[in-house]
């Protein structure tokens, strides 16, 4: 509980340490991380915002910032989803052998149900539960040949230790395999008319810009060193078998810090860091050395090394950004609970070393738990009263806008509205939709990612439409195309369009108002029929402005919308741009 709800990474309390300490400065510059970060902090100087953004290379967020942020994703609202996924794990892996039927239930019941509801909540962990299906096949005791059929046993034998260990890994990708295509089977109404809907303009890719090894350390740095101490006390007799272990681990850093390891043009220092986790908790389960935490150690190891390597690419951002933000979640999900198993036995193993195991959990409990006290004694100083009303902040900043989003929430069934779409994310836009659960026409920019960018512009488009063109058949058009029951006009539209009296046209009507908003009715019989005949068109080329100190905005564009009963072609000499109006 510790780990995943309050800790967090070791990046804020290496840097108030490196405002007070020359050498720990110097390493931290050394190291590497985010280029906006500098290496070193005061308490006074404190943003919880800054621990979240060590890498350069992608979002590394952990529950209590994200918690905090009020920046409850999928990825984070899924969490107890993928905890039932590794619940079925741990119940495939204390299964006995000869309950054969049990383990096929687990394998081809219990993980396609979790499976296919990950699938539909966030679909980024699907890959891990049966990852996690995976690793408790291969790392359990029963052989995963023991799962086929008696006559087909004989023929997986093998008798070198080499032998069995891969056979192991391949039947369990095989089964998990085959429990991924049935959770498929299960949620496919929403795969064929969700997921693969939004696909088109994502794509695997391989090789991206690498991690630098101190942003690694940052962020992972609790857990990998929880993990090794807690593998070591398994196997150490001795104090001297902890200093030979330490020694091994720093070495291990510093090759990655000051060396950049690389082979074949292709950089390992996730590897060199994040490896030797991932190969211990496989060497020691199988060693029966460790029990079932060694699955969610591995699992978690195996994901921060793979996004090294393979990645979603997508248009929510540059690279492989997106990626490590989703799976670095589902990491720190995992590797939370078997790290509370770790710093327990870590505390409690032998006697010989109790004081130096217990003196080394404090350490990273207390280093954990710096964010913390800092972020929740400046969230709650900053706070308003206590509430988990979510809807209470804008009735207390906006309150024209969040009475007009309540009136239009009362009229939800079968609603659609129109309003000014959210070009620029996390601004205060288009709450409308957002506050009421109103659908609207076109929401904030990443709705582009899930259908394609030109059809979102379009509808961006044609909202703009709605708003400034003085033409009633023009704007007439674009509600019906959507079926818009409520056009919404506030402070955000007011800004962003020149927007002309639209009562003036017929079968719109104002029907609400308060200081800040006026909500317009739309009544499809009465609204302005579709001209036909000859066609002109003027057009007006999208002006660009650069405000100082800023990136380049673009001007709102000026559109003019018409139909005609017959097809026709415009070809406009001057902008060289070809218009064809159906």
């Amino acid at each position: 509980a510790f780990a995943f709800g309050f800790a967090s990474n070791l990046g804020p309390v290496i840097r108030l340490l490196a405002a007070r300490v020359d050498v720990v400065r110097a390493a931290v510059v050394a190291a590497g991380i985010n280029a906006d970060r500098r290496p070193a902090i005061t308490p006074e100087a404190f943003d919880m915002w800054h621990a979240s953004r060590f890498m350069e290379t992608g979002l590394n967020e952990f529950p209590l910032f994200a918690y905090l942020n009020g920046d409850l994703h999928a990825h984070m609202v899924s969490v107890p989803v993928l905890f039932v996924a590794v619940a079925v794990g741990v119940a495939y892996y204390r299964t006995p052998a000869r309950q054969r039927r049990r383990r096929w239930a687990l394998l081809w019941g219990g993980f396609p149900v979790a499976g296919a509801a990950i699938l539909t909540v966030n679909t980024w962990s699907l890959p891990t539960v049966f990852g996690v299906a995976a690793l408790a096949v291969a790392l359990a005791d029963p052989a995963p040949a023991t799962l086929l059929p008696t006559g087909v046993q004989q023929w997986t034998c093998r008798r070198s230790a080499v032998g069995q260990s891969v056979q192991r890994v391949l039947l369990a990708v095989g089964v998990a395999a085959v429990g991924g295509v049935l959770a498929v089977v299960i949620a496919w109404p929403f795969v064929q008319n969700v997921l693969l809907a939004g696909a088109s303009n994502q794509h695997l890719a391989v090789l991206p810009v690498p991690s630098q090894a101190g942003a690694l350390v940052f962020v992972h740095g609790l857990f990998l060193a929880a993990f090794g101490a807690y593998f070591v006390s398994r196997v150490a007799t001795s104090v001297a078998g902890w200093v030979v272990a330490a020694a091994a681990a720093g070495a291990a850093v510093a090759v990655a810090v000051a060396v950049g390891p690389v082979v074949g043009g292709v950089g390992i220092t996730a590897v060199v860091l994040v490896g030797p986790v991932l190969g211990a908790a496989w060497w020691l389960r199988r060693r029966n050395a460790a029990g079932v935490e060694c699955v969610l150690v591995a699992a978690g190891a195996g994901l921060v090394v793979l996004v090294e390597y393979v990645y979603l690419a997508d248009a929510a951002s540059y690279e492989r950004f997106n990626t490590v933000f989703k799976v670095y979640a589902q990491v720190w999900a995992l590797w939370s609970v078997a790290g509370g198993v770790a710093l327990a036995g870590v505390s409690e193993r032998r006697a010989s070393s109790r004081g130096l195991g217990a003196v080394f959990v404090v350490g990273l409990v207390v280093a954990a738990s710096v964010y913390g006290g800092l972020a929740v004694t400046t969230h709650a100083a900053n706070a308003d009263d206590a509430s988990l009303d979510a809807l209470e902040y804008a009735g207390d900043a906006h309150p024209g806008e969040a009475a007009a989003a309540r009136w239009l929430g009362d009229r939800r069934r079968g609603t659609r509205i129109i309003a000014a779409p959210g070009v620029d994310p996390y601004t205060w836009q288009n709450p409308a939709a957002s506050l009421s659960g109103v659908p609207t026409v076109a929401g904030w920019a990443h709705a582009a990612n899930y259908h394609s960018q030109a059809a979102w512009e379009q509808r961006v488009d044609d909202i703009g439409v709605v708003y400034e063109t003085t033409d009633a058949a023009s704007r007439a058009a674009i509600l019906e195309k959507y079926d818009v029951t409520y056009v919404w006009v506030g402070p955000v539209e007011r800004a962003r369009y020149e927007i002309p009296d639209l009562s003036a046209d017929p079968g719109i009507e104002p029907v609400h108002r308060t200081p800040a908003v006026t909500i317009y009715r739309v009544t499809d019989g009465e609204l302005v029929a579709p001209r036909s005949g000859p066609i002109t068109v003027t057009t007006t080329p999208q002006a660009t402005a650069t405000a100082p100190g800023a990136q380049t905005a673009r001007s709102p564009a000026r559109f003019v919308t018409v139909t005609s009963s017959a097809s026709t072609a415009v070809t406009s000499s001057q902008w060289g741009t070809k218009l064809r109006f159906s």
